[in-house]
């Protein structure tokens, strides 16, 4: 809309000017927080420094729902906190898309700390905001999108158990626009929660929902999210196993990062679990993920960038 377009060239010109996007807002707003996270930092930036030179650099991933200025639901983030948080991330960090995060993945070599963006569910709205911003700069982006409330039209269970009828999901039209920089991934058939669900189900959501959205854009889908995806709760070890048998890559809400596989773990036909934090809404939120700050109680454990729980099943809490 006219909202987005004058955000664009107002961060079009700004970047002319700076010749840099800026660093965002001044970060002061929770002194125990910053308290702990600086006596983290040195710590957290020696093995930084080591896992890239080790080529084990991370891969983080984020995951987002609906950028817009409405608020219309709990998961919609307002279109400049958005850019603002990209902006950022692109100010330190180089952005990937999921194809390339997951060759350097499963080669077991990444030399340099890189982000992922990705959205889930496939809302209308984020055709007038995140996705006219993403594709002006070539930003790229994956959206996990669920292919039976797109192709019907139909709204998502969680907005409808809510009684919020202005998140409606995009429609099978929509989907022709997501090219370029942008990949679309599936998420299930309906959003089903497939911690829950029993043989049938899983297979219409994980398989059906493939094949449906194979349907929709003419291409099988490569990747595939966990709708709400908390291992352990929305994620079984039979759901696991079924998305692994069909997709490249597997996504959760896990939270933590994605590293390298290890020497003699590496296999480019295995599907690849891809941990993903739930954007902030905070700058300072962001920044704790870029640095690998996940808690104080982490680094007394020696847990630093939450290495240790790479080695968790991926249906494991």
């Amino acid at each position: 809309g006219d909202y987005a377009e004058v955000l664009f060239a107002r961060t079009l010109a700004r970047r002319r000017r700076q010749g840099r996007p800026r660093r965002g807002p001044r970060y002061y707003q929770t002194p125990g927080l910053w308290l702990k996270y600086l006596l983290a930092y040195p710590f957290l930036l020696r093995r930084r420094e080591r896992l890239i030179a080790t080529e084990r650099a991370p891969i983080i991933a984020l995951f987002y729902h609906r950028v817009a200025n409405d608020g219309a639901n709990a998961a919609t983030l307002p279109l400049e906190k958005f850019v603002r948080q990209v902006e950022l991330i692109r100010h330190h960090y180089p952005i990937i898309s999921l194809a390339e995060a997951r060759r350097r993945l499963a080669e077991g070599r990444n030399g340099e700390i890189a982000f992922v963006i990705t959205f889930d569910d496939g809302y209308a709205a984020d055709l007038r905001t995140s996705i006219p911003y993403l594709q002006y700069f070539g930003i790229p982006a994956t959206f996990f999108v669920s292919a039976g409330n797109i192709a019907f039209g139909r709204a998502f269970n969680h907005d409808a158990a809510r009684g919020l009828d202005a998140c409606p999901p995009m429609t099978p039209a929509d989907l022709t626009r997501l090219g370029g920089c942008l990949t679309v991934g599936a998420h299930g058939l309906y959003h089903e929660d497939c911690g829950r669900a029993g043989p049938d189900e899983l297979e219409a959501a994980i398989v059906g929902g493939k094949r449906r959205l194979a349907e929709l854009t003419g291409r099988e889908p490569e990747f595939f999210a966990f709708p709400k995806g908390i291992p352990g709760v929305n994620i079984t070890e039979a759901a696991w196993r079924l998305a692994a048998a069909h997709f490249d890559i597997v996504a959760s809400a896990a939270g933590g990062y994605n590293f390298p596989c290890a020497a003699g773990e590496s296999d480019t036909k295995a599907a690849l679990h891809l941990r993903r934090w739930g954007h902030p809404i905070e700058p300072v939120s962001l920044i704790h993920i870029m640095d690998g700050y996940t808690g104080l109680g982490d680094l007394l454990r020696g847990d630093l960038w939450g290495e240790k729980r790479v080695a968790r099943p991926p249906w494991m809490p």
